[in-house]
């Protein structure tokens, strides 16, 4: 017998529903997730900037020795892991947003009424969208920052490669200069971060 064999009342039915309910509604269970999300970024972050400035003092290493430097340095690769710390910024600010959003009344009764529609505007992944239903004005580089990590919550973050080809192909973004939309820059991590802290208080704190 599996787990799907398993009978179920309507009781543990209404449990569920319930259970459902407050998970997709408390603002004090969307603070929890994102301060979860939060920290695994910032250790990443710190991993990836590591990795950075090690490979840095190899490639300067690499050329003193080239031009007769004594002796020739040995770089022992590490996994990069940029890509994985962006998804998880994006992650944690996508919570962030939603639990922002899921507090306000006129989204909650929608919730708590079962409305779809309600609930396409608040589940998905385009963060630029999500600030809006959380009332959060985004600057112009901050709205930049967030076109970008939307490309590694969907796929870039965890994927080589999207569902179609064109979504691999640069474009203008927040119309400044044509990049391809997964190109990071040392600048991403602290403005991640930058971002978190200014929207954090909006959600529930804990001491």
């Amino acid at each position: 017998m599996t787990v799907s064999d398993l009978p179920i009342h309507d009781e543990d039915h209404e449990f569920w529903e319930e259970q459902f309910g407050l998970l997709q509604q408390l603002p004090e269970v969307w603070a929890l997730n994102a301060d979860e999300l939060i920290r695994a970024f910032e250790l990443l972050a710190q991993q990836a900037e590591a990795n950075r400035q090690a490979m840095a003092r190899y490639l300067k290493e690499l050329f003193q020795w080239k031009n007769g430097g004594a002796n020739q340095p040995r770089h022992v690769p590490q996994p990069k892991v940029g890509g994985s710390a962006r998804m998880l910024g994006g992650y944690a600010l996508e919570t962030l947003f939603k639990g922002i959003a899921v507090s306000l009344p006129a989204n909650k009764q929608g919730l708590q009424a079962n409305d779809k529609a309600t609930a396409r505007r608040l589940f998905h992944h385009e963060l630029r969208k999500l600030a809006v239903e959380a009332g959060v004005d985004l600057t112009a580089d901050e709205a930049l920052l967030c076109e970008r990590l939307e490309q590694f919550t969907v796929w870039a973050g965890r994927y080589p490669a999207p569902k179609q080809a064109k979504e691999l192909m640069p474009r203008k973004l927040s119309g400044k200069s044509i990049v391809p939309l997964t190109t990071g820059s040392d600048a991403d991590f602290p403005a991640i971060l930058a971002l978190i802290k200014r929207i954090r208080p909006l959600l529930p704190l804990f001491d």
